[in-house]
């Protein structure tokens, strides 16, 4: 399911986020789905899906995603993509996981995501598989929530923060922009300065 559902999609980026997002999209969209990659050459194909344009600019006819990985360069081809007035959506892999006002666009909700009442997502985020944010939570534009982790009740992340596969933020912490929380750590304090944090209380690392 994705924001606008009329239109076929594209899929800016068929690394290895683009063909995760590509194969929960498919069965949605079928042979209405297609990806550019400005790399890749036109008329080759991953998990069965086109790659039909070299580059945004040449993007007509189709609702559009920013599937790349990288927080930063997804955010400036997101923003290329709105300069050339191309149309963004967004994708809610289970809809009826998803309890919350809808994403912003460019955000994509996979597979065993779980976003309840009152949470806020932001513009060109990733909720990857089995991600849980909690009711009244806030998540930035451009960040990246790994597989498993969770944002309990009433807590933040920032813009382009990260929260790694399993992490956790305890209710009611808030972590700001350009934060990469590592794999498995809590957050039990608010985190304002930005930087990588790991272990359990997360502390600053580097």
């Amino acid at each position: 399911m994705s924001g606008d559902d009329s239109l076929p999609l594209c899929l800016f980026g068929a690394g290895g986020h683009g063909r995760v997002v590509g194969s929960q999209a498919g069965k949605a969209f079928g042979n209405r789905l297609c990806f550019a990659d400005d790399v890749i050459p036109v008329g080759e194909e991953f998990e069965g899906i086109p790659i039909k344009f070299s580059g945004l600019k040449d993007i007509v006819g189709h609702s559009l995603i920013i599937t790349i990985g990288n927080n930063e360069i997804r955010q400036k081809r997101q923003q290329e993509a709105i300069d050339l007035g191309r149309l963004l959506t967004n994708f809610i892999a289970n809809p009826q996981n998803y309890y919350a006002s809808a994403p912003g666009k460019g955000s994509v909700i996979l597979q065993g995501a779980i976003v309840n009442v009152g949470a806020l997502i932001g513009d060109g985020a990733i909720l990857n598989s089995g991600a849980v944010v909690e009711h009244d939570c806030a998540v930035g534009s451009f960040a990246h929530l790994s597989p498993g982790s969770v944002m309990a009740g009433g807590s933040q992340i920032g813009d382009c923060s990260w929260l790694g596969t399993n992490a956790c933020i305890i209710p009611g912490k808030f972590v700001t922009n350009n934060v990469v929380i590592g794999a498995g750590a809590v957050v039990t304090r608010d985190i304002t300065e930005s930087g990588t944090y790991a272990g359990i209380p997360a502390r600053r690392i580097g």
